[in-house]
């Protein structure tokens, strides 16, 4: 992922996102006020310091919402590569070195072999679609006689029933525990979300009554 590490632009909104944030926690963590600020001309004082926080607390969220825009295609592509990892393992699809027909949750959901068969299909690939109460995929391919791509949808819930639906869920969660433990640009992406989700929350169960 060398645009990731690239980015400037991503670098600097995460710097300042997690030092806003961060400072957001500790106050509200600790109680701490700022009464004081020292600048290079004059000393300013807060009449109504517990009102800082709250202004943290905005920019946290417009901070977020601004690494987002930076961070997203990121994300789109390190999920793009985690899912494409995933559809190759042998839960999804295992191919049979003695060619028999392959086994696994894409041979039951879809029926490409006919694509596959002497040579009918020039090209062929899966995407995997994440829904909240469903997951589906999505099978391109290509025949010789017709270079153009065309795709079919299919919906696992629905085809092979609520059970393997749990089953390719929890898949897919482990799978996933295991890619973002084992790639560090996952960390440096959802690291800056994560101190910014518990400095809001945190914010919104401890000061915020108060204020409000």
């Amino acid at each position: 992922m060398e645009n990731l590490k690239n980015d400037t632009e991503l670098k600097s909104k995460r710097k300042m996102l997690i030092w806003v944030a961060l400072i957001l926690l500790t106050i509200c963590m600790t109680g701490a006020t700022i009464t004081e600020a020292n600048t290079f001309l004059f000393k300013i004082s807060f009449k109504k310091a517990e009102n800082l926080s709250f202004m943290l607390f905005v920019a946290t969220i417009l901070l977020t919402v601004r690494y987002h825009n930076y961070a997203a295609k990121h994300l789109s592509a390190l999920y793009d590569q985690w899912t494409t990892q995933m559809l190759e393992t042998s839960y999804f699809l295992n191919h049979n070195p003695e060619g028999d027909e392959p086994s696994g949750l894409l041979s039951k959901l879809i029926d490409f072999t006919p694509h596959l068969q002497h040579g009918a299909c020039g090209q062929y690939s899966f995407e995997y679609v994440r829904h909240v109460f469903n997951r589906k995929i999505i099978y391109v391919y290509s025949a010789m006689e017709h270079p153009d791509e065309m795709c079919t949808h299919h919906d696992i819930r629905k085809s092979l029933g609520f059970w393997i639906f749990l089953k390719t869920f929890w898949y897919e969660l482990k799978f996933q525990k295991k890619i973002i433990v084992s790639q560090p640009e996952w960390i440096d992406l959802l690291g800056a979300y994560i101190i910014s989700a518990v400095s809001i929350g945190y914010y919104l169960f401890t000061l915020a009554p108060s204020i409000i």
